[in-house]
């Protein structure tokens, strides 16, 4: 956007204080796909990525935006059009802004559309993806900080104490963030050596120990879970299933009458049911492993119509998201691979859309050049192998409704490291 005036470079800043993800010129098209999910979320007006980049100047273009285009980023930054946003910036403006004011670089949390309430609790990790892609903090392994965790049960929910040690700090700016998630960052007491923190969904989370807004150390968190752990996503806390409700030794299985017992209506909005296995089998890197499993979704009905599913492999720091959904509703998902987004808006992701008349088999493999992606034994899909080698620690599954789980197996090699319901 060239015809750039005073309103136009204050609501760059405002939406680069809004962000935390550092100066616009910085950012990447993921960023920009991030960006249009988020004001899609709030506001319920889609702006494509390329208009987000046109008006960013990444694309030449000579003309003004609609209004409607402005008043939905307006809106975005909680105005109710732009012209209140313009008299905002008179009321507030003394001067006009550098065009290039630096904004302190945090972290962000992102918002998902309709299908990705999927993850909002099972997908965590799945969500640190872009977490690990696009962050740009500076380094600092000061030799003189010290952060350390443990986690209290193998129960959920569960408790993480953090022992760390910060008073080399010249400021008394210290923070505690638990996971990828910038609302669970807590200043802690520069001279303490202690701090907890309530985790309610199992996984694998990136803690970090910052001064200021620099992380000087960070480790991994795994929430661990004894067995397979069955759950109804609902906030803040979510509703946990008796083992006796999850299924038998031929599978995994919530019933519609299990969720509707529980108080939880399937209609309008259908509940996501969350399956878990986190921490129980030996860690296997992803440089040399093989999974597979046959699921169903077995809920369809009104607005849970595009049956979306995901498999996930949890890693030590990130995951590997395997979306599905019925063949109509593919354009919504989304792949993660540990260091890799896969839009479905900007890929043709039509091969992992299925029917689920019969038992889908959904695989992964990888090795040192690639992670290959199966449905039915046919390889439907293909990534470079991650810049860096992870361990795969644990296994989980989401339905939109609810959904059905049979014949696990993971190995490396030809060694099985674990399998389950294979009766």
């Amino acid at each position: 956007m060239q015809k750039e005036d005073k309103y136009w470079l204050q609501y760059r800043l405002e939406i680069e204080k809004k962000l935390a993800w550092g100066p616009s010129d910085s950012w990447q098209n993921s960023d920009f796909e991030v960006l249009s999910e988020q004001i899609f979320d709030q506001t319920q007006v889609r702006l494509s990525t390329s208009t987000l980049r046109r008006l960013w100047g990444r694309v030449r273009y000579d003309h003004l935006p609609s209004i409607t285009t402005l008043n939905t980023l307006a809106k975005y930054l909680g105005h109710a059009d732009w012209r209140i946003f313009r008299q905002f910036v008179d009321q507030n403006q003394q001067t006009d802004p550098p065009a290039h004011q630096p904004a302190r670089r945090l972290f962000y949390r992102t918002k998902w559309r309709q299908y990705i309430w999927i993850i909002s609790g099972l997908f965590l990790t799945g969500l640190l993806v872009t977490y690990v892609m696009y962050d740009r903090l500076q380094p600092n392994q000061h030799p003189t900080y010290r952060f350390a965790s443990r986690a209290i049960t193998r129960s959920i929910p569960n408790s993480v104490v953090f022992s760390y040690d910060a008073s080399a700090a010249s400021t008394d700016s210290i923070f505690i963030q638990q996971s990828w998630d910038p609302s669970r960052r807590q200043r802690v007491d520069r001279q303490a050596h202690a701090f907890t923190s309530l985790y309610y969904y199992p996984g694998t989370y990136e803690a970090r120990l910052l001064v200021g807004t620099h992380t000087v150390r960070k480790h991994t968190v795994v929430i661990p879970t004894e067995g397979w752990l069955a759950l109804i996503d609902r906030k803040p806390v979510p509703i946990y299933l008796a083992k006796s409700a999850i299924g038998d030794a031929a599978g995994l299985n919530v019933s519609l009458e299990t969720i509707q017992a529980n108080g939880i209506p399937l209609q309008p909005d259908p509940p996501a049911v969350h399956y878990y296995n986190v921490g129980n089998f030996e860690p296997v890197s992803t440089d040399d492993f093989n999974f597979s499993c046959q699921l169903k979704n077995t809920y369809g009905q009104g607005a849970g119509i595009c049956q979306h599913t995901s498999v996930v492999l949890f890693t030590e720091g990130s995951a590997i998201s395997i979306p599905l959904s019925q063949n109509g509703c593919i354009s919504s998902l989304k792949l993660f691979a540990i260091d890799t987004l896969i839009n479905g808006q900007s890929t043709d992701l039509s091969s992992f859309g299925t029917t689920y008349k019969d038992w889908v088999k959904v695989s992964c493999k990888g090795n040192k050049r690639f992670l290959l992606f199966y449905m039915n034994d046919q390889l439907i899909f293909q990534l470079p192998a991650p810049k860096y080698a992870s361990k795969i620690v644990g296994l989980g599954y989401g339905f939109e409704g609810t959904g059905a789980i049979r014949q696990i197996r993971l190995l490396t090699g030809k060694q099985t490291i674990y399998q389950a319901f294979n009766q």
